[in-house]
């Protein structure tokens, strides 16, 4: 990264690269959207959040986030009503679900060319959004019906914003800021408190070690906090005089509780945990990440303001969330921008100076790319001609691998086909060549994967078990007892009775806290000491769910009433149970 800055220069364009252009934004458009509804809904966030959604949409309630009827206050409505308008204008499906994240995804490969061609010109900022577009982390998410995108989309707006808010004077720093302020107030509306709080938390560093201290509060002036609040506080007023017990929930369980412990939520994981994540789903660039920050430090006087800018935030948000006991992958998934940012300025560094640093630094990540590409190759062949010498690792998981077993050579041979690409990239010491086998590493393993992750994600839907009930009559009340398959409501439509003991089985942490407030279950929702009573007082007939672990109550059931039991997918059983006549 040493040598002259490239900041603002903007290359000729010619048709080569125009091409290369070209090439880029069908590459990532594919990525982002190709076969979208293909794959059902994964378990647990993607179909409570579609179904969120629909409910919405179903109900007209555009404030109070509901599932299965009971209100939803996990997160805020932001990113639901995105889902639910989406349903209402091209229909209710997987595909149309994922529609908000694959435009949070584009929109944010846009404000990054936008923004590397302001700071480093426009080859970088094509290349940025490319790194960006290709990184498995941020694709994945773009496909997925979680908010973490949109979250991530608004933080990163807010950054960029406030950023370039200090490159100007007068009228066009207000309306900068006052942008950062809006995409903050945005951010917090789809994920809560962390979405003004982590935009501030970056800029400000930025400024300090900048001594920038006017900076700092130019981000608290008045206008921009009346932006702030806004946009989110009248959503929070009518929530909370609707559900009293929003403040302390949003505020103490699901935000500080959430940051200050693992256990809560089950998501506990060590403080390392972001290494290895980032090396593993920013793959292949991430192999260029640990000699990319050596030579940022050699170069650390010459760096630019953006350069330090993404220095800053990607260092700054994975510490950030490597201090609590809490973890989850997307929470670091705005350091794909500045990462990309970083990554684009070494490759042009790269490709400018065929002998210098940078360019070593690209050869060698190459060549770590090669071997580890060739050792995954031989790895999967392995497992599939020999999968005894795989050892334990392969036992630990023999249903799921067995499942994907026919698609593993196609597989091998993408994993091949990328280290040859690497190594004939590399031998002819081209910086530009090796940028173009990097970011086809990702595109070619989707193309040679996606038929056994397709396998791989059916055995892991409970849709089929939806599939077995849509023959029922309206008429016919579902219930479930101490099991929820969370994919009933949004494939049949209909809302599902729970016999439970605290509401544990919803895939919601707000909804077994409101159970426990003093006053009345809702009717859907029955104890499970009164299920006997509940039966004998039901007109219609019932379709009762349960698992294996309480499968003898519904044998009971089934020798009172003269049916029999039905097994159906997943570990579930089914019994019908029909009113008595002269009841």
């Amino acid at each position: 990264m040493s040598g002259p800055s490239p900041l603002q220069r903007i290359a000729t364009p010619t048709w080569a690269g125009w091409g290369c252009a070209l090439a880029a934004l069908v590459t990532v458009l594919f990525l982002l959207t190709a076969h979208l509804g293909r794959f059902p809904l994964m378990k647990p966030d993607e179909v409570r959040n579609a179904e969120v959604g629909r409910e919405m949409m179903a109900s007209g309630n555009w404030i109070v986030p509901t599932f299965n009827g009971l209100a939803y206050l996990d997160k805020p409505a932001f990113f639901f009503k995105c889902v639910g308008l989406a349903f209402a204008s091209f229909g209710v499906s997987e595909g149309v679900a994922r529609l908000p994240s694959v435009l949070s995804g584009a929109a944010l490969l846009l404000a990054t060319f936008l923004f590397g061609r302001r700071v480093y010109g426009r080859r970088e900022g094509l290349l940025a959004a490319v790194v960006v577009g290709t990184v498995p982390m941020f694709v994945v998410f773009s496909r997925l019906v979680i908010m973490d995108m949109m979250f991530t989309l608004f933080v990163c707006m807010a950054i960029l914003a406030g950023f370039l808010a200090e490159e100007r004077d007068g009228r066009a720093r207000v309306l900068w800021h006052l942008a950062g302020a809006l995409s903050a107030g945005l951010a917090t509306l789809v994920k809560g408190p962390l979405g003004f709080v982590l935009p501030w938390l970056v800029l400000s560093v930025v400024f300090v070690v900048e001594r920038r201290p006017r900076a700092i509060l130019r981000l608290l002036a008045p206008w921009n906090l009346v932006v702030l609040f806004g946009v989110v506080l009248p959503w929070f007023l009518i929530l909370s005089e609707r559900h009293p017990d929003f403040p302390h929930y949003g505020i103490v369980k699901e935000t500080f509780a959430r940051f200050t412990s693992g256990e809560v939520f089950r998501r506990r994981k060590p403080f390392y945990f972001y290494g290895p994540l980032i090396l593993g789903t920013f793959f292949a660039w991430s192999m260029l990440l640990p000699e990319a920050c050596v030579l940022a430090w050699r170069a650390r006087r010459r760096l630019t303001r953006a350069d330090r800018l993404c220095m800053i935030w990607a260092c700054l948000v994975v510490v950030f969330f490597s201090l609590p006991h809490s973890k989850q992958p997307g929470y670091i998934l705005s350091v794909a921008v500045p990462v990309g940012l970083l990554l684009a300025r070494l490759f042009g560094a790269a490709m400018d100076h065929g002998g210098g640093q940078a360019s070593r630094a690209v050869q060698r990540a190459a060549g770590i790319v090669v071997v580890l590409c060739l050792l995954a190759a031989v790895g999967i062949w392995t497992s599939v001609l020999w999968p005894v010498a795989v050892g334990s690792g392969v036992t630990a998981v023999g249903g799921r691998l067995h499942l994907m077993a026919p698609h593993l050579p196609a597989l091998a041979s993408a994993c091949l086909l990328c280290g040859l690409l690497t190594a004939w990239a590399r031998q002819r010491g081209s910086s530009r060549l090796i940028f173009a086998a990097f970011a086809a590493f990702l595109p070619i393993a989707t193309v040679a994967g996606a038929p056994g992750l397709e396998a791989y994600a059916e055995t892991r839907s409970q849709r089929s078990v939806a599939d077995r009930l849509t023959s029922l009559s309206v008429n016919t009340e579902v219930v479930c007892l101490q099991c929820f398959p969370i994919y009933l409501p949004f494939y049949l439509e209909r809302q599902i009775t729970l016999v439970t003991d605290d509401g544990d089985e919803f895939p919601s942490n707000y909804i077994p806290y409101a159970l426990q407030l003093p006053a009345p279950w809702p009717s859907h929702v029955v104890p499970r000491r009164e299920l006997k009573p509940w039966l004998r007082a039901r007109r219609e007939p019932v379709y009762v769910i349960a698992n294996q672990h309480a499968r003898p109550i519904l044998d009971h059931m089934a020798r009172d009433a003269g049916t029999q039991v039905t097994d159906l997918t997943h570990g579930y059983v089914g019994l019908l149970v029909k009113p008595r006549k002269g009841r």
